[in-house]
């Protein structure tokens, strides 16, 4: 049984509630919003392929316990408590191979985190949700219809809105911890957005400001 990776790296987390700290990132291959090529970004089924910019295409493929040896030797390198980002694409497509690695690796004190666009609620989901060294954020889309009807899952410790474009969601019906607004990077990493992320963020004050730090310090 293998998994389709896009990447494997080390760096910071600049995002959301575990920002500041060091990640072993796992990116997953493949998305079902997506396919991830420039030329089909007109016919993504989420509006995330307008301004999407991460590169999430098929590199290799390792087994699980290929993936493991990668990970325990990143764990051995830290003092306590390493954190695992396993993100995409959408990770929650692998979920019949991921969740036997989950529970292995919360059972062994090891963090796992979990970035999703919310289309599954799926066995990786309901773990995560339900340990104190899991953390799952999502990320709604809207499809190109400007509905949110395909998005299942309903709990997460970070709801991470991408402004401008998926601020319309109804974040009412969501159990989360942590409220955050994303702003679409661009260029500019979002500061054309920002007078309008503060406007957004005074009338809806439980939201806190996310912006990709790592751009900035040259990070990936």
């Amino acid at each position: 049984m293998k998994l389709p990776i896009a990447e494997i790296f080390e760096s910071i987390q600049f995002e959301g509630s575990q920002h500041g700290r060091h990640a072993l990132f796992v990116r997953l291959a493949g998305c079902n919003l997506w396919n991830g090529l420039e030329k089909d970004r007109d016919k993504g089924k989420g509006n995330c392929a307008l301004y999407c910019d991460t590169d999430f295409k098929y590199q290799y493929s390792l087994t699980i316990q290929e993936l493991r040896t990668v990970i325990d030797n990143y764990a051995d390198s830290c003092h306590c408590y390493p954190l695992i980002i396993f993100t995409g694409g959408e990770p929650t497509l692998h979920n019949d191979k991921l969740i036997d690695l989950f529970i292995d690796l919360l059972d062994d004190n090891i963090c796992v985190s979990l970035e999703t666009n919310g289309t599954k609620e799926c066995s990786i989901t309901k773990l995560l949700n339900s340990h104190n060294k899991g953390h799952v954020t999502v990320s709604p889309k809207k499809d190109r219809k400007g509905s949110y009807n395909h998005i299942e899952l309903t709990r997460a410790t970070d709801l991470k809105l991408v402004f401008p474009y998926n601020v319309d969601f109804d974040y009412h019906k969501m159990a989360c911890i942590h409220w955050y607004i994303q702003m679409e990077s661009g260029e500019d990493n979002g500061a054309r957005h920002l007078e309008d992320a503060i406007k957004f963020m005074k009338d809806n004050t439980m939201f806190r400001l996310s912006v990709q730090t790592h751009k900035y310090l040259g990070l990936r």
